[in-house]
């Protein structure tokens, strides 16, 4: 980032990018803690990739880092409701396992972000452990929340997120 913009520059820059919300900053807003869909602040959604673990921002997230990366992914999370852990291993955009069952889902309440998104709208991407978990979720608030199955939220993350990774 020096070498672009200055090193004079860079503690201006990333404030900047934080600003924007294109990154996560740490409290002092000097460290960049995140970047869309990863981050080192702590979430209930935990990413094993490449010998490394950090932690996706939101269930929608967590499924687009292998599609981005074209990499093997174990995520470890829990219901959003049940509090039931969920485990998913993926490579790319193809689900080779996913439990408690093969009907996982994720939840989305749509919303206007309040701040970062990571520590708000995201807070609100959630996985449901099953097809019945997730329609009780949703008739909670239906105008605001949708539903997917784990193939229609890797297209959806992927269909967002791939073009950011080039």
């Amino acid at each position: 980032m020096a070498a672009i913009v200055g090193a004079d520059r860079v503690a201006d820059v990333i404030r900047e990018l934080g600003d924007a919300d294109l990154v996560v900053l740490d409290a002092d807003r000097a460290r960049v803690v995140g970047a869309y869909p990863m981050t080192i602040e702590p979430t209930p959604h935990r990413l094993a990739l490449n010998g490394t673990v950090v932690s996706a921002m939101c269930a929608l997230d967590a499924l687009a880092v292998a599609p981005m990366y074209h990499c093997q992914v174990t995520i470890t999370s829990r219901c959003g409701v049940t509090g039931e852990p969920i485990h998913i291993e993926q490579r790319d955009e193809t689900i080779q396992l996913a439990e408690p069952s093969a009907d996982v889902r994720v939840g989305v309440k749509w919303q206007n972000p309040s701040g970062h998104a990571a520590h708000s709208m995201c807070l609100q991407m959630v996985f449901l452990a099953d097809g019945p978990v997730s329609e009780m979720w949703a008739k909670e608030d239906p105008e605001a929340r949708t539903t997917f199955t784990l193939e229609e939220a890797v297209a959806f993350g992927a269909g967002f997120f791939r073009p950011i990774a080039g």
